[in-house]
């Protein structure tokens, strides 16, 4: 995502007009005439913004990026991931890289469901698929169920939708619990937007969130 190139852009931008100015300035000191030492300068700019942009950048990454754990979406202070998170979840903990998150935390389904319902009010006409109803745990299929090649299909094809929805979350080490109820908010169809799984036992949802 080019958000992400921001920072390391701006900070290059901050060290590279310091330095030049720097190497200008002190250019009698270096015995060189400060008209060849400016075009020195340029030259010596140009050809190491790059590099030295991608060194900043691979130097904040494991500043910005990763695993972390915050009592507040207000204690973040990330601009991008911490508007994307209810007010009220607590116990933060969250995965965090440059085109999006999964996270966990702490959180009444009363207020989950209002935070979801100002993301459709928001963002659901920019959506690429309407809104759907929550999709609460399935039954325990019954013997005649499993006992029948389509029942078994079903199982399995369930089973195997409901792996994919929750691997990122997998990748973590977060198990899924027996009684989440999967809830999608609005999505881009370049897959923006993010989906949440609510665990009324935990008292938690967990989400993932891709970046518009």
């Amino acid at each position: 995502m080019f958000w992400a190139a921001v920072l390391p852009f701006q900070i290059t931008c901050v060290v590279v007009a310091v330095g030049y100015a720097a190497f200008v300035l002190a250019a009698p000191k270096l015995k060189l005439n400060r008209g060849h030492a400016a075009a020195l300068g340029l030259g010596l700019s140009a050809l190491g913004f790059i590099p030295l942009c991608l060194g900043i950048d691979v130097l904040l990454s494991p500043i910005r990026f990763g695993v972390f754990e915050y009592a507040s979406p207000a204690a973040m202070g990330d601009g991008h991931a911490d508007r994307r998170l209810p007010p009220e979840a607590g116990e933060i903990t969250i995965n965090q890289y440059s085109s999006g998150f999964e996270a966990r935390y702490t959180i009444a389904r009363s207020d989950l469901d209002a935070w979801i319902d100002a993301e459709w009010e928001r963002a659901g006409e920019y959506a690429a698929i309407e809104r759907e109803e929550p999709e609460e745990p399935a039954d325990e299929p019954t013997a005649e169920e499993l006992d029948s090649p389509a029942g078994r299909h079903r199982q399995e094809l369930k089973a195997k939708l409901q792996a994919h929805a929750w691997s990122r979350l997998a990748e973590l080490g977060w198990s899924r619990p027996p009684d989440a109820v999967e809830i999608k908010g609005p999505r881009a169809s370049n897959g923006g937007g993010s989906n949440y799984f609510y665990s009324a036992s935990e008292g938690r949802a967990y989400q993932r969130a891709y970046y518009w």
